[in-house]
C-alpha cells in the first residue's frame, strides 16, 4: 500500500524515516506508548496517519510555545518537593 498518501501503514524502518531518527529510537517510542503503533507478531506497524499527526502536534507545540503533552514527564522526588527551587514548606510559610 502507497504510504504517501496518508493512508496504509509503515514498518519500523519506514517509520524511522518519516520521523528522520533511527530505528531504536522509534521502537524505544512505540514500546512506551508515545507514538500510535501497534505490535502485530514480532513487528511494529504504524499507521501513517496517525503517524503524520502526530508529528504535525508537536510542531505545532514547538510554534505555539505550549508544552507537547504527548508523553508523561517522570518527575524526581527532589523536583516533587520543591516548587521554583524552594521546598514547600518554606513556600507554605510565605
Amino acid at each position: 500500500m502507497n504510504s504517501t498518501d496518508g493512508s496504509g501503514t509503515l514498518d519500523l524502518t519506514q517509520a524511522a524515516q518519516l520521523c528522520k531518527c533511527s530505528a531504536h529510537r522509534i521502537c524505544t517510542l512505540a514500546r512506551t506508548g508515545a507514538i500510535p503503533a501497534t505490535k502485530i507478531g514480532r513487528r511494529w506497524v504504524f499507521p501513517t496517519r496517525l503517524l503524520q499527526e502526530w508529528i504535525d502536534e508537536r510542531s505545532r507545540a514547538n510554534v505555539t510555545g505550549r508544552p507537547y503533552l504527548g508523553t508523561v514527564r517522570r518527575v524526581t522526588v527532589a523536583q516533587a518537593l520543591t516548587l521554583n527551587g524552594t521546598t514547600r514548606r518554606a513556600a507554605a510559610k510565605n
